[in-house]
């Protein structure tokens, strides 16, 4: 049964089509991490998400939640390098956890598009959903790398701060990258 697993695994991670939407989690993951301090490249996040929703586009929700841990393990991992002081055992479960968190939003893509309801509105709930619970879920949460963190000196995302809280702004700038991402399909 674990050899099967194994098998079906590695014919996955050998299809040239999950490699390339991979490499887009991960760059995804990249770019949002230099939107955050020590970088604090903000603009970035106005497009950050193009390649991992690019990815998500059509997927299912086994593959999209793959797509998912893998922008977590590389966003965080940048984010939190910090913690590496700290030795492996800070590090890997954070980051793990924290994977697991977008894995659900790609999850939760991945049932959107089989349900045939690729909508960016619903696109920016299912990545505020499981951002809000991260922020607050296990021991208090860890709310530092909120989408809408990205923006803090960016005076028209505090404008929608002072309506909604960061995660407006973190719902605003899933909607903006999911139209973004819907031209840039279109282009493609």
């Amino acid at each position: 049964c674990e050899h099967d697993l194994m098998s079906r695994i590695g014919r996955v991670l050998r299809d040239r089509g999950v490699q390339r939407r991979v490499v887009a989690a991960a760059l995804s993951g990249v770019l949002l991490a230099l939107a955050f301090p020590a970088f604090d490249i903000g603009v970035l996040a106005l497009v950050a998400l193009v390649p991992l929703l690019l990815a998500w586009r059509g997927e299912t929700p086994g593959r999209a939640a793959l797509y998912g841990f893998v922008f977590g393990v590389v966003f965080a991992g940048i984010l939190l390098y910090w913690l590496w002081y700290f030795g492996i055992v800070a590090i890997v479960p954070l980051v793990a956890g924290w994977a697991a968190y977008t894995a659900l939003t790609g999850y939760l893509v991945g049932c959107l598009n089989r349900a045939g309801l690729r909508s960016p509105w619903l696109i920016a709930a299912a990545w505020v959903v499981p951002e809000a619970l991260r922020g607050r879920w296990p021991f208090g949460g860890l709310p530092w790398g909120d989408l809408g963190v990205a923006l803090h000196d960016f005076p028209p995302a505090r404008a929608v701060a002072s309506w909604g809280g960061v995660t407006l702004v973190s719902f605003v700038l899933v909607v903006f990258n999911a139209l973004f991402q819907v031209a840039a399909y279109s282009l493609l």
